[in-house]
């Protein structure tokens, strides 16, 4: 007879280096968060998650949203101030779009980008450049909002 042993959930929230800590005020202000909420979210992001995840209405609301306002296109508008552009700028961004990375393409980086915000309430993308950030970007990705951790030596928020 078939033994029946109650589900297994991964502990969530840890990483290779331990356990996760709330980000500090000075991380909260880099990612656009309110500094003085205190200590870490005012939800359990790690909850929030789970439950995107087993609940289908919730889940299909969310990626219904998400697929609608990604799915209206952009264009590329000139700043302010630019009186003429020039044609070979919007051939460069028109071709860094149609192929952002080599895993996506940027309607699918889009789409889970817009998930997270929807279902977490942020939604984080990452861009990649050159070792100095001095040339144009190489790639973007989409960063996943609940791996979002404090740094250990001050700067940008990484992912684990």
């Amino acid at each position: 007879m078939a033994k029946i042993v109650k589900a297994q959930h991964p502990e969530r929230g840890r990483g290779r280096r331990g356990r996760r800590r709330p980000l500090d005020a000075a991380s909260r202000g880099h990612l656009g968060l309110p500094e003085d909420r205190g200590e870490g979210a005012a939800y359990n992001l790690d909850a929030l998650c789970v439950f995107l995840e087993i609940n289908t209405w919730h889940y299909r609301c969310v990626k219904a949203k998400a697929i609608s306002t990604a799915g209206l296109g952009f264009d590329f508008v000139v700043p302010e101030g630019v009186e003429a552009p020039k044609p070979e700028n919007k051939q460069i961004l028109k071709e860094f779009f149609n192929h952002p990375n080599d895993e996506m393409t940027w309607g699918e980086i889009l789409q889970n980008v817009l998930t997270d915000f929807e279902a977490l309430g942020n939604g984080y993308f990452e861009v990649l450049r050159n070792r100095f950030g001095a040339d144009r970007p190489t790639a973007i990705y989409r960063k996943s909002f609940p791996t979002l951790y404090e740094p250990r030596r001050g700067g940008v928020p990484n992912e684990v």
